[in-house]
């Protein structure tokens, strides 16, 4: 432990010296060409370092990684900085050169979803590999650009994953899990690092540490539920990654049918840039106001996700939260958006 509280206070000052290299030498910070989706709350000059430290950490943590996730991890690094640098602004070429990175780790390394207790689902998917490539495919690209989505303010897309880790070291303290503790301590403890940069707003996550995160986080959560030899129902999984996920296909939905707006093309009409809106209006100017609204998504997330700890291998009572999950979120949305777009 003491190995390990060294190496977080050297990550920390690592960390502070290379924000301050990108910020003093105006390498990959945020007054280049901004989109309209991230420029809504952030503020000049800040580095997109994030992904940078989530690499390392990656790296740190995956004992076991071979030459080749190494490389589709890098790949998946440079695609979201060639995006934080507008090298790649199309965001067509941006999810086909996404979808060639995710069928690449999924072939590599043959990780499937092939059950969702629907039995006539499951049947396809375990008969019909290319089904079974193409769902797991679906969710993981859903999920990448979900957590891009909602990095539209401080702490929230981080946040959420310490979140999502915090609930799985509980879980594992309540049932027997194949998993290593050990490991989601230490990406808490990673996470949290970032998490202090980023609440004054020294560092962003930029697409790369979106990226990164998603990508991870998804495939990480694939790989633990498969070993868990069905203890727990994949539903849980479902409401461990509900929010990301729901954001981009609500964003999507809600673009195409009913604003009738492109699809490609960011707005500033997600969740949290209402809750920020909201928030302002009696806060005022107050420059914490941005990670405060991730905090409180994140605090209602925590809350609506932690009673499927206990229930983690019941699916009836798991979907019946993903439900309340879907009602809250479309209920806060449609208030919020009367609200603050009255006219």
């Amino acid at each position: 432990m003491n190995y390990f509280f060294l190496i977080l206070v050297v990550s920390f000052i690592c960390f502070y010296l290379l924000n301050n290299s990108l910020k003093k030498y105006k390498i990959l910070v945020d007054n280049i060409k901004f989109s309209d989706h991230k420029k809504f709350t952030e503020e000049n000059n800040v580095p997109f370092s994030g992904g940078i430290f989530f690499l390392f950490v990656i790296f740190y943590l995956s004992e076991s990684l071979n030459y080749i996730n190494f490389t589709i991890l890098l790949l998946v690094f440079f695609l979201g900085i060639f995006s934080d640098l507008n090298k790649i602004t199309s965001p067509m070429y941006r999810i086909l050169i996404q979808s060639l990175i995710i069928l690449s780790y999924i072939v590599v390394n043959d990780l499937v979803v092939i059950n969702t207790r629907i039995d006539l689902f499951d049947d396809i998917l375990n008969n019909y590999k290319i089904v079974a490539i193409s769902f797991t495919f679906f969710c993981i690209i859903v999920l990448i650009n979900g957590t891009n989505f909602i990095d539209g303010v401080n702490n929230l897309a981080s946040g959420y994953y310490f979140v999502v880790f915090l609930n799985l070291i509980f879980l594992s303290k309540m049932i027997e899990l194949n998993i290593d503790q050990y490991f989601l301590i230490q990406i808490l403890a990673f996470i949290t690092i970032f998490l202090i940069f980023n609440f004054f707003s020294q560092s962003f996550l930029g697409d790369s540490g979106s990226y990164l995160l998603g990508f991870f986080v998804g495939f990480y959560l694939i790989s633990f539920y498969i070993n868990q030899n069905n203890i727990i129902s994949p539903y849980y999984i479902i409401v461990l990654l509900w929010y990301p996920a729901y954001e981009n296909l609500f964003s999507i939905m809600r673009r195409l049918f009913f604003e009738r707006k492109k699809v490609k093309k960011a707005d500033n009409l997600h969740l949290h840039h209402l809750v920020y809106k909201f928030l302002s209006k009696f806060l005022g100017k107050n420059k914490y106001v941005n990670s405060l609204t991730g905090i409180l998504i994140n605090f209602i997330n925590l809350i609506i996700i932690f009673p499927g700890n206990f229930y983690a291998y019941k699916t009836n009572i798991l979907v019946g939260i993903i439900f309340v999950s879907l009602v809250v979120y479309n209920s806060a949305y449609f208030y919020l958006r009367f609200k603050t777009y009255k006219s």
